[in-house]
C-alpha cells in the first residue's frame, strides 16, 4: 500500500524509529538550571568553589544574559522544597532572547542581542565545558521542563527499607545503558556523618531515666541552652550554654557526659546508650505507604520521554530488582500512561459524532462510511509530515488528529452531496462522479489551500516560544493535503462499491431497517429531470 511503501523508505532514509511519542511538547524557556550536589562533608566555601568554576563557563557563552547563583540549597522544581545543606547549590542561567522568524519578517524594527543557536545546543555546549568535577555531581537541564524532577523518572518502593535503595541502584545503572539518558541519578543519597545515639530502655529503666530526659540533655550539649542571660545597658543577652565544637566530635567524651545522678554518682550517657558514627539517607520518601526511592536520568537533544520509556519498560521488566520491590513510572510517562485511556475514548467518541451526523444527513448508515474512509488518509498524511519534520507526536498533536477527524469530512461530502444530487435529476453514477469531481474540485482545492495557509505560521514557529504548537499546524497541512489529494481518487470507487452494497441491501431489507438503508438518490417526481 502507499502507507506502507512510503513508511518503508523513510525507515530506510532515517535509519532511526519513525515516530517520537512523548506526551507533553518541549518549548525553549529561555534558561537552563545547573544544580550541584557535592559530597556530604563539604564545606560552604567548597561548593562555592564548584559554583564559581561554572559561572566563569557560563558568562564565556556569548548567548547567555545573566547568572543567579544560591548555594547552600537547591531551587525547587514545581512545587516542592529544594534540597538544603552546604553540599548543596544551583546555578540558573538566562539566556538572551531567541530569534524568531517574525523578527525576521519585521525587518523594519531593530532587533539586538538576540540569539540563533538553539536552547539544547547551548545546553550541550554548556555541559562539555563544564565536564568533570571530582567529587561533583552535576545535573544541567531546562528550567521550564515539564514536570518535577528529570525527564525520565522510576520509583521503586518497597516495604523493607533495607531493599528500595539497592533496588534504585539497579535501575539507575539500567538507564546509563540506554541511549540518549545522562545525569542518571537517585533521589535519596548518603547524607552527612552523624553521630547516633541508640537508647537502652532496659537500662534507663534501671536508672529511672526517661528518653525523654535522655534526649534533653543531649539537645542541651549540641543544641546549647539560652536560660541565663546577661543584662547591659538595659539589654538583655542570651548566654548560650553548649559544647565546643572539639567535644562535639569526641566520640568517648559524648560518651562520659553525665545524664542523670544516683546515690550521689554521675549516670553517663554510655551506660544508657550505644553511641556510634552513622551515615543515614538525607531523605525519606514514601509513596503508596512504602518507601520509596526515585531513580532519574534527563535526556539529550532529539530524545524524547515516550520512546525511550518504551526501552525502559523493555528493560525492566527484564530485570529481577529483589523479592518485594515493584516499580513505577513517574513524570510525563507516568501523566502518559493516565490519560491514554482518555484520549483514546476522546478519539472513538469523534468517530461515532462525526457518523452520527452524516448518517442523519444522508438518511443512510453506509454513505458515512465513504465520507470517513477519508479520514485514514489524513492520519497517513499527519503522520508523514511528522516524519518529514523530525516532530515528535504528543499531546498537541492529538488534538490535531481529532480535529482532522471532523475537517477532512468536507471534502467527501462535497462530492458525494453532489453526486447524489446529480443522480437525483437523472444522471448516471458512473456520469454523476465524474462530473462532480469536475465541479467539485475547485472549492475542494480552494478551501484546503485556504486551511493549509491558515496553519502554516502555526507550522514554522513564526513567533518566541511557539514551538510546543507547531506539531498541531504540522499534522493539519500533512494531514488536509494528502486527504485532499486521494479524495478525488479514493472517494469515487469507495462510492461505486457502497452504492452497490446499499442497493443490494435496499431490495432484501423491509420495514424499519429499509427505511434506514433507503437510497438517498432516488429522484422524485417533482425534481426528475433528463440530463
Amino acid at each position: 500500500s502507499f502507507a506502507g511503501v512510503t513508511g518503508h523508505f523513510f525507515t530506510q532514509m532515517k535509519g532511526a524509529p519513525l515516530f517520537l511519542f512523548t506526551f507533553f511538547p518541549t518549548s525553549e524557556s529561555g534558561q537552563i538550571q545547573v544544580d550541584i550536589t557535592m559530597p556530604p562533608d563539604s564545606s560552604l566555601n567548597k561548593t562555592l568553589g564548584v559554583v564559581q568554576r561554572i559561572e566563569q563557563v557560563a558568562e564565556q557563552i556569548p548567548e547567555v544574559d545573566y547568572v543567579t547563583s544560591l548555594v547552600g540549597r537547591q531551587s525547587a522544581q514545581g512545587f516542592g522544597v529544594g534540597n538544603t545543606g552546604s553540599q548543596y547549590a544551583s546555578v540558573t542561567i538566562t539566556l538572551k532572547p531567541k530569534k524568531a522568524l517574525l523578527d525576521v519578517i519585521e525587518f523594519w524594527k531593530k532587533h539586538e542581542g538576540l540569539r540563533t543557536r538553539r536552547q539544547t545546543t547551548i545546553q550541550t555546549e554548556l555541559m562539555q565545558k563544564i565536564g568533570k568535577v571530582p567529587g561533583a555531581d552535576i545535573v544541567v537541564y531546562n528550567a521550564g521542563q515539564f514536570g518535577v524532577g528529570g525527564d525520565i523518572q522510576v520509583a521503586v518502593k518497597s516495604l523493607d527499607p533495607d531493599k528500595a535503595l539497592p533496588a534504585a541502584m539497579k535501575v539507575a545503572e539500567i538507564l546509563r545503558g540506554i541511549e540518549g539518558v545522562v545525569n542518571v541519578g537517585i533521589s535519596s543519597k548518603p547524607g552527612k556523618p552523624e553521630l547516633s545515639v541508640l537508647p537502652d530502655r532496659t537500662r534507663l529503666a534501671d536508672n529511672d531515666v526517661s528518653v525523654a530526659e535522655m534526649a534533653a540533655v543531649v539537645r542541651v550539649l549540641y543544641e546549647g541552652n539560652t536560660e541565663a542571660k546577661y543584662r547591659e545597658g538595659g539589654k538583655e543577652y542570651d548566654i548560650r550554654v553548649n559544647l565546643d565544637d572539639v567535644a562535639r566530635k569526641d566520640l568517648n567524651g559524648l560518651g562520659d557526659m553525665p545524664i542523670t545522678f544516683k546515690q550521689g554518682r554521675p549516670v553517663l550517657l554510655k551506660d544508657l546508650a550505644e553511641i556510634a558514627r552513622t551515615v543515614k539517607q538525607d531523605k525519606v520518601e514514601r509513596l503508596d505507604r512504602q518507601r520509596q526511592v526515585t531513580a532519574y536520568g534527563y535526556l539529550l537533544p532529539g530524545y524524547v520521554a515516550g520512546s525511550t520509556g518504551v526501552t525502559l519498560r523493555r528493560l525492566l521488566n527484564e530485570t529481577d530488582l529483589g523479592a518485594g520491590v515493584t516499580w513505577q513510572e513517574l513524570g510525563q510517562n507516568q501523566s502518559q500512561q493516565n490519560e491514554q485511556g482518555y484520549m483514546a475514548v476522546a478519539f472513538l467518541l469523534a468517530l461515532i459524532f462525526v457518523f452520527m451526523v452524516l448518517a442523519a444527513l444522508f438518511d443512510n448508515i453506509l454513505y458515512p462510511f465513504i465520507i470517513q474512509l477519508a479520514q485514514p488518509q489524513a492520519m497517513v498524511g499527519a503522520l508523514l509530515a511528522l516524519m518529514i519534520t523530525n516532530k515528535p507526536f504528543d499531546i498537541v498533536g492529538f488534538i490535531a488528529i481529532i480535529m482532522l477527524i471532523g475537517l477532512v469530512g468536507k471534502n467527501a461530502i462535497l462530492l458525494v452531496d453532489y453526486a447524489n444530487t446529480l443522480r437525483a435529476r437523472g444522471f448516471d453514477r458512473h456520469h454523476a462522479l465524474i462530473e462532480s469531481g469536475k465541479t467539485r474540485m475547485r472549492p475542494i482545492l480552494m478551501t484546503t489551500l485556504a486551511l493549509v495557509l491558515a496553519m502554516l505560521p502555526l507550522a514554522v514557529s513564526l513567533g518566541r516560544g511557539s514551538e510546543f504548537r507547531s506539531p498541531l499546524g504540522v499534522i493539519i497541512i500533512g494531514g488536509m493535503t494528502l486527504s485532499t489529494l486521494l479524495t478525488l481518487f479514493v472517494i469515487p470507487c469507495s462510492y461505486t462499491v457502497f452504492d452497490d452494497l446499499s442497493q443490494w441491501l435496499g431490495r432484501r431489507v423491509t420495514g424499519v431497517l429499509g427505511r434506514f438503508l433507503k437510497d438517498p438518490t432516488a429522484k422524485s417526481d417533482d425534481d426528475s429531470v433528463q440530463p
